[in-house]
């Protein structure tokens, strides 16, 4: 595990703002439990020494103030001691040039995937994670698809997927 990353894509105002009102079926948690699956887990794993990104979309049509608000995180990280921050402006977190190679310089072999929405962002980084030659792991259990519906035939697209109970027990 000393080679893994947890990355926490878009867990912010804006992603809320559109579960609740653009995704009205997104699930199959409800945000709230969505950020406090997240947040426990991020705080487990920053516990056991383990490298942790949290990543916000910034969409670049939208005016500065706009975007601040938007891209806010609304995970908790002023206890924790180095949480990594990535910015991005399309789906994927690799989308930004400065992840990789950060993630190589500090030996990470494979990274865990969580966050919203598995249908695109997760999705989209997991496949550019393995695209680089990284194993990722998605958690089925800290992740919202855009509907209920689509969840599960989301899931079944991933090679790895596990529990965060079955992750924290490799801890």
């Amino acid at each position: 595990m000393e080679k893994t990353a947890l990355v926490i894509i878009d867990l912010q105002a804006g992603s809320r703002w559109l579960a609740k009102h653009l995704f009205r079926q997104a699930g199959p948690l409800d945000f709230q439990t969505l950020v406090a699956n997240n947040q426990q887990l991020m705080t487990r794993w920053q516990a056991a020494g383990l490298p942790v990104i949290v990543v916000t979309m910034q969409p670049t049509l939208l005016s500065a103030g706009l975007q601040a608000r938007f891209s806010r995180s609304l995970l908790q990280t002023n206890q924790l001691k180095a949480v990594t921050y990535v910015k991005k402006t399309r789906p994927s977190a690799f989308s930004n040039p400065h992840l990789l190679p950060a993630l190589q310089a500090a030996g990470v072999q494979r990274v865990v995937v969580s966050g919203f929405t598995l249908d695109n962002g997760v999705r989209k980084t997991v496949s550019d994670a393995q695209a680089a030659g990284l194993t990722a792991v998605v958690l089925r259990d800290a992740t919202i698809a855009r509907s209920t519906k689509l969840f599960p035939s989301m899931v079944a697209t991933f090679d790895n997927v596990m529990t965060t109970t079955q992750l924290l027990a490799e801890l």
